[in-house]
C-alpha cells in the first residue's frame, strides 16, 4: 500500500522549521477515549514477523489507552465503518512528488517569454513530476463519521526500521501527546537554550556509518563537546538501553518541512536537541536519502543562532 503526496518541492537549502506537528489538546482529549489500533506489516517471512514482535513489544509499555495490534484487513475494515472506538497508528511507505508547469506549444517543445497573440502558435500549461522523494512514515489518526484527522505523524528517511526505530517511535508520539495534554507550549517542549546545555552535557553517540572514511579526522575540528564514533552495536545499545547522559545522532523524514534531515535526541528521554537541514540526498528526478552527515555542520548542534532558526514548532 502507498500513498502518493503530491506537495510543493522546498528547496534542500530551505531554513526547517519543525520535525514533527505538534498535536491539539482536544484531539490527545478524544485520543484518550479511544482504543489505539497499531497496524503491523504482513508477515511474508521472518524479517516482517520479527519487526511485528518488536513493535509489539516496544508498545506494550503505552499505557495511554487500550492498544489493539492489527493488520490492513482490520484496519481497512474500521476505516471503511467509520469506526469512532478507535484511533489509528498507520505505516506506510510514502512518495512525495514534486509537480511542476511549464508552457509548450502544440509540438510539446517548451515555450520561452510570452506567446505572440498574433501568430498561429498556441502555448500550452503542461504539468510535469520534477523530483520525487521516498520516506517511511507512521501516521496518528483520529477516525470520523467523515474524513480522519491527523493528530500528528513521525516520518523515517526509510522502511529499513530496526527495534531502534520503534523506540524513537514511541518516544516521539508519547512526549508530543503528553505535552500536549499538560499543556505544555512549544517553546517549553523544544527549549532551544536548555536543549543546547543539555547537549554540551551529554556525550554524543555519532554511527561511524554515517560519515565518510575522509571525514572522520575533521570531526575534532568542529565538535568541541564530548562524543564517541561508535559501530551499530554500540549504537544499538545506547538506544535500547535509554542511556542517561547520553544524545544520539538520527537521520530522519520531516513531515514539517518535506525534506530529509538529521536531529540530536536524548537517548533516555528521546527528546529531540538539536535539529539540521539535510543535504545528503542522491541527487536527480527520484530521491532517496543518502545516509551521511558532513562533520563540518556539527558545529551547528550548539550554535544558539542556527538553533533558533531551524527548530520551530508550528
Amino acid at each position: 500500500m502507498k500513498r502518493i503526496l503530491i506537495l510543493l518541492l522546498l528547496a534542500v537549502t530551505s531554513q526547517a522549521f519543525a520535525q514533527y506537528e505538534y498535536p491539539d489538546k482536544e484531539l490527545c482529549e478524544e485520543l484518550k477515549k479511544r482504543t489505539l489500533a497499531i497496524q503491523l506489516l504482513e508477515e511474508t517471512g521472518d524479517t516482517e514477523k520479527n519487526l511485528n514482535n518488536a513493535l509489539k513489544k516496544i508498545f506494550a509499555e503505552w499505557d495511554l489507552t487500550p492498544v489493539e495490534f492489527m493488520g490492513w484487513d482490520a484496519i481497512a475494515e474500521i476505516l471503511d465503518s467509520k469506526n469512532t472506538s478507535y484511533a489509528l497508528l498507520l505505516q506506510n511507505d510514502e512518495l512525495r512528488k514534486d509537480i511542476r508547469s511549464r508552457e509548450v506549444d502544440q509540438y510539446g517543445r517548451k515555450v520561452v517569454g510570452a506567446t505572440d497573440p498574433n501568430s498561429n502558435k498556441m502555448a500550452f500549461k503542461q504539468y510535469y513530476e520534477a523530483f520525487t522523494f521516498s520516506y517511511y512514515n507512521f501516521d496518528l489518526l483520529l477516525t470520523t463519521k467523515k474524513k480522519e484527522k491527523s493528530i500528528t505523524s513521525v516520518g523515517f528517511a526509510n522502511g529499513d526500521l530496526s527495534r531502534i526505530d520503534y523506540v524513537f517511535l514511541y518516544q516521539q508520539l508519547s512526549r508530543l501527546i503528553q505535552s500536549s495534554l499538560n499543556d505544555i507550549p512549544t517553546d517549553e517542549f523544544y527549549n532551544v537554550a536548555s536543549n543546547i546545555e543539555t547537549c554540551k552535557n551529554s556525550k554524543l553517540v555519532l554511527l561511524r556509518d554515517f560519515f565518510s572514511e575522509k571525514d572522520v579526522p575533521k570531526i575534532d575540528d568542529y565538535y568541541e563537546f564530548e562524543y564517541e564514533l561508535v559501530d551499530f552495536e554500540s549504537y544499538q545499545d545506547v538506544i535500547l538501553n535509554k542511556a542517561e547522559n547520553m544524545s544520539y545522532s538520527k537521520i530522519i523524514w520531516s513531515n514539517q518541512i518535506n525534506m530529509y534531515e538529521w536531529v540530536v535526541v536524548d537517548a533516555k528521554s528521546g527528546s529531540i536537541l538539536s535539529q539540521l537541514t539535510f543535504g545528503g540526498v542522491k541527487f536527480g528526478r527520484n530521491h532517496d536519502a543518502n545516509d551521511i552527515i558532513k562533520s563540518k555542520h556539527l558545529k551547528y548542534i550548539t550554535n544558539k543562532t542556527a538553533q533558533k532558526v531551524n527548530n520551530k514548532y508550528k
